[in-house]
């Protein structure tokens, strides 16, 4: 078999195991999430990112309300494995700019997030099969937004990249 077949015949495979039908995966916790998002996300909440994000918030409204303290929440979180984001690549160019910028010439977007006010979680889908645990990276990501060091919102966000 090609090369090309070959991709094509893995990528296809790994496709068909992320898309199984919703009775196969039966609404099994993801192994591996932290303790703030312990048994609420599932293995069919892969490619239904939006909702599975939206329960997520709800979950962190709930657990850190509005006036929460924010040093306390990033605590947490830090405990819990949580890292800040990566500085932005020097040059990224403003999301104001980005129209500014010459028609085929590639740059790199700035963050439009608060790189103090972000938090990211990253882990491997142990629960899939070998190909997608070397090739795919699970997120969670929480934003908040404070003031006076007490929350006034937040936000969080869960996907699943397979490059």
């Amino acid at each position: 078999m090609t090369g090309c077949r070959l991709f094509t015949c893995s990528a296809a495979l790994l496709i068909s195991s992320l898309t199984g039908s919703a009775a196969q995966l039966a609404h099994i916790p993801l192994p591996g999430l932290p303790a703030v998002a312990e048994k609420q996300l599932f293995a069919d909440d892969r490619g239904h990112y939006s909702e599975a994000s939206q329960r997520f918030t709800a979950l962190l409204r709930r657990k850190f309300p509005s006036g929460f303290d924010e040093t306390r929440l990033a605590h947490i979180l830090l405990d819990q494995d949580f890292h800040y984001p990566p500085p932005p690549k020097p040059g990224c160019i403003l999301q104001k700019d980005v129209s500014k910028m010459p028609v085929g010439q590639p740059f790199v977007s700035c963050p439009t997030y608060d790189l103090q006010r972000t938090l990211m979680y990253e882990w491997r889908p142990t629960d899939l099969p070998a190909m997608a645990q070397l090739v795919c990276g699970q997120h969670l990501s929480i934003n908040w937004q404070a003031k006076g060091g007490k929350l006034t919102s937040i936000q969080g966000h869960y996907d699943m990249l397979c490059p």
